[in-house]
Order: structure tokens, then C-alpha cells, then sequence
């Protein structure tokens, strides 16, 4: 496939520039997915470059990037074998990996982010069970206020199945979305996410990658009993882990069926950069 003649339409040279704010050339493969949607213009010219199979703006960008695909490697076998434990909670729909691990740019010093889906009314006694088990398994999760981040366990978004619509929606957080590689799915929750998210499709319009290496399955009938179970101490431990964040939320956002724990919000920052290059979002 020649996309050499692509390659002078302004949406691939959109997607070139945006992915150029993190360093990240693209394949000829990735520059098919990450075609610039209908709710984006791009007005400008940027020279291209390719350097070994990769298209980008500044050729020092191909190897930063070998190198943190090789650093993200071994931080997925981290990821997988903290999922397998996660998963093997009733309640646990779905386990992926988000942010630059799921796009296999993460730095050495990154740590390791997961999203999880809990079955419906169960979220925050999951969320209790899951720490349980990491912590009894020896896995290394991030805590408040430790700078040391690497290769921890972030454990940063937090969903229940009944609401999977992501509220935020702009470039980067549809880029997100889509983004996110499941380590674990049962009874369809990662194709739900993404059916509840088509939104993000009007960024990028062929974000949806088709990857079925993930652990897919239907719950049990056990699974389902014992998760019905968990909902009676659902607003137990809502109550007590509330009452434990009350002095360390800041901008988080924390409810009964969603809890996303990104202190800092970095779409104002990445879309005024765009901006300044000549990016347009139609409403």
C-alpha cells in the first residue's frame, strides 16, 4: 500500500503533527488509523520526513521511539500479570492498559496505567478487593504523594459497565479511548466501551483497531452470583474509601459509578498547543 500520495493530504499531516507532540512517528499502518476525524481542520504544511518505514516531523523522534517500544515491553509483562489477578475477580469486567503504554511510548521512568470496568454496582467494592490482591500478590502499586513512579501500578480509571460513555470528549481524550488495549474482557465489556464511545470516531475516524489477542470470555454463573453478592457491601465501601480520599482528591473525579483519577487534566494543554499549529475543532 503506497501512501506516499496521502501523505499530501492535510488530515495525515494533522495526525503527524499531533502525534509529534509526544514524540510518536507513524507506521503506514498507524497513519491509516490515526486519520484525522470530521470535527478537525488543519490548515498548514509541515514538512515530513521518513526514516526507516516511520513517517513523522523531526527524524530524532524514529529512534526515541524504538527505544520505548523496547521499554514498554517489559512494562506490559508487568500490566499482564497484574491483569490475570485482577481479572480473576468476579466483579472485573475489563482490565486495559491506557496512556502511552497502550501506544508502546512509554518512558523507563513512566509508570503503568490500567482502566477498569466492574460489573454493574460493584465498582467500589472492587476497587477495595483489587488493592486486596495486589497488595497480597507483591505488586508494586502507586500511592498519593510518592514521586517515584516507575513501573508502578496506576490504577487510574475506574468504570461501572452500566456507565461507560467517557463525559470529557475532545482529540485528546477520543484519542485515549481508542487507545486503550484490553488485557482482559468478559461478556463483550471492551466492545460495549468502545459502542458507548463512538463519539471519539469524529477525531479519528478509524481509531477502532480490531485486536482479538485479549483474554475474552463469558462470566460463569458463580462469577455472576458472587458479584450480585458484592453489591450489598457496595455502599459500605463507597462510604470508607470516600472518607479516606476526602483530604487528597483535588481535581478527580469521583462518583458512584465513575472514578478517574487524573489530578491533572493535560487536554487544555495539549489542545492550545494544537491550536497554535494550526489545528481548528468544529463543534
Amino acid at each position: 500500500m503506497d501512501l506516499y500520495p496521502q501523505l499530501y493530504r492535510k488530515k495525515n499531516k494533522a495526525s503527524l503533527v499531533y502525534h509529534g507532540l509526544f514524540d510518536y512517528p507513524l507506521s503506514e499502518r498507524e497513519l491509516v488509523r490515526w486519520t484525522i476525524g470530521e470535527k478537525v481542520e488543519f490548515g498548514r504544511e509541515p514538512e515530513i520526513l521518513e526514516v526507516d518505514g516511520y513517517f513523522g516531523l523531526d527524524a530524532g523522534s524514529v529512534v526515541k521511539r524504538k527505544m520505548r517500544e523496547a521499554v514498554s515491553r517489559e512494562k506490559m509483562k508487568v500490566a499482564k500479570k497484574a491483569a490475570r489477578v485482577i481479572g480473576g475477580l468476579p466483579s472485573v469486567k475489563m482490565v486495559a492498559v491506557t496512556g502511552s503504554l497502550a501506544m508502546e511510548n512509554a518512558s523507563r521512568e513512566a509508570d503503568i496505567d490500567l482502566m477498569l470496568v466492574t460489573s454493574g454496582g460493584t465498582l467500589w467494592v472492587s476497587r477495595a478487593l483489587v488493592y486486596f490482591l495486589l497488595y497480597l500478590g507483591g505488586h508494586s502499586v502507586r500511592r498519593f504523594g510518592v514521586k517515584d513512579e516507575r513501573d508502578k501500578l496506576c490504577l487510574n480509571i475506574w468504570m461501572d459497565e452500566t456507565s461507560l460513555e467517557w463525559e470529557q470528549k475532545n482529540i485528546f481524550t477520543a484519542h485515549e479511548v481508542l487507545a486503550a488495549k484490553p488485557l482482559v474482557n468478559k461478556d463483550g465489556t471492551y466492545e460495549r466501551y468502545i459502542g458507548s464511545n463512538r463519539w471519539a470516531l469524529e477525531y479519528w475516524q478509524k481509531g477502532i483497531k480490531r485486536d482479538t489477542r485479549y483474554v475474552k470470555r463469558d462470566t460463569s454463573l458463580t462469577e455472576r452470583i458472587l458479584s450480585a453478592m458484592l453489591r450489598v457491601l457496595e455502599p459500605v465501601a463507597r462510604l470508607v474509601q470516600k472518607r479516606y480520599m476526602r483530604d487528597k482528591v483535588t481535581h478527580e473525579k469521583v462518583g458512584k459509578r465513575r472514578a478517574v483519577f487524573h489530578p491533572n487534566d493535560l487536554s487544555p494543554v495539549i489542545i492550545a498547543l494544537l491550536v497554535s499549529r494550526g489545528f481548528v475543532f468544529n463543534e
